[in-house]
């Protein structure tokens, strides 16, 4: 009698067991299904919030598109103006080098004359005061006489003036006349006046400044090859003097007009080289760079 009773116990329980694995399975299922939903309503406002940030994203770059597209219109229109400036500039640059070359030119050209206008000028002072009493005559009232109180000599009359043939040559007169005559461009009479005042005083202080002005006197002429010569004759003959690198000088601006350009540039490094802080030598040196 037990054991049916037994087996019957057994059964339900089998049952009742498989009732209950059902309802656990669906329980887990439901569990996963709203997780997942969970978990896609989050990649949703994710994915919102993602899209919110692009479309802000877009609108900055289209602003900053927008300004450097600005930007860049103004450089390049910034840049055309440069371009034509620079343009014009170069259209006018060789105008310009070539107005500096023509002043150095006229620079090399004038600093002789005015080098020789000043020491006419310190000549004529040095001698101005000697040549006007060579020239006043004798005043008769200024020889004191015996009722003077003085003590002096009695009078005597005055020597008769001296004629003007009988006065002897005066070699700062012909020096300064040939200064006079270079200064105003009356270069044959300058010529003539130096040479006189050579002859007179070769030895004197001024001689080597009066040889300088008879080649610069030749060259204005034309006559070019007597120039170089009468340079020369300063460099060989007066070695010691100021006017030795003006002599040099002289000699490559003399070449330049006979287009004897490699020999006017070694005159003018001989100057550069062996008189540097020379007045010759400055002028030298943007004589180098002028024909180079």
């Amino acid at each position: 009698m037990h054991r049916p009773t037994i087996i019957a116990g057994v059964l339900l329980l089998s049952f009742g067991g498989a009732l209950q694995q059902p309802v656990l399975a669906q329980s887990r299922e439901s569990r996963e299904h709203t997780q997942i939903l969970a978990d896609l309503r989050m990649l949703q406002e994710q994915q919102q919030k993602l899209q919110v940030a692009v479309n802000q994203l877009t609108e900055a770059l289209k602003a900053t598109n927008a300004t450097l597209a600005s930007q860049s219109g103004d450089m390049t229109k910034g840049l055309a103006g440069v371009r034509a400036e620079i343009a014009s500039i170069n259209n006018v640059l060789p105008q310009l080098r070539s107005l500096l070359d023509q002043t150095r030119v006229d620079v090399g050209r004038v600093g002789p004359e005015i080098d020789a206008l000043r020491e006419a000028l310190r000549i004529s002072l040095k001698y101005s005061a000697q040549i006007i009493e060579m020239l006043q005559p004798v005043d008769p009232l200024a020889v004191p006489n015996s009722g003077g109180g003085t003590g002096g000599a009695p009078p005597t009359t005055p020597p008769p003036p001296v004629a003007q043939s009988q006065m002897p040559d005066s070699p700062v007169t012909y020096f300064n006349a040939g200064m006079g005559y270079y200064a105003s461009g009356d270069y044959r009479s300058a010529i003539e006046a130096l040479e006189q005042f050579l002859k007179l005083a070769p030895t004197a202080s001024d001689a080597p400044l009066a040889q300088l002005q008879i080649g610069r006197s030749h060259s204005e002429l034309g006559d070019h090859k007597a120039a170089l010569a009468a340079f020369r004759v300063v460099i060989d003959k007066y070695k010691g003097s100021d006017q030795v690198p003006e002599a040099y000088y002289s000699m490559g601006m003399t070449c330049e007009r006979l287009n004897q350009l490699n020999d006017a540039r070694n005159y003018y490094r001989i100057v550069s080289n062996q008189y540097k802080g020379t007045v010759a030598a400055i002028r030298a040196e943007e004589r180098l760079k002028a024909i180079k």
